[in-house]
């Protein structure tokens, strides 16, 4: 199963990781230093779950590297 949302608070996301089930986190805006940045993967890494840094551009096309 696969959800995807905007970027949630950690109170959400940790939320969301309880009532679906989450087992990974797909951050698709790419590693960051900001606060709620940094918020999301500590969420996850308190709750168990995976968490994934894939940053992507809606006006690029992926390289071959990032579609292996």
């Amino acid at each position: 199963m696969l959800y995807r949302s905007a970027q949630l608070d950690a109170s959400s996301l940790t939320a969301a990781i309880k009532e679906y089930g989450i087992r990974t986190v797909i951050n698709l805006r790419g590693e960051d230093t900001d606060d709620s940045y940094i918020a999301e993967p500590k969420a996850s890494d308190e709750a168990a779950v995976k968490h994934i840094d894939f940053g992507l551009s809606s006006g690029d096309d992926l390289s071959d590297q990032q579609l292996d």
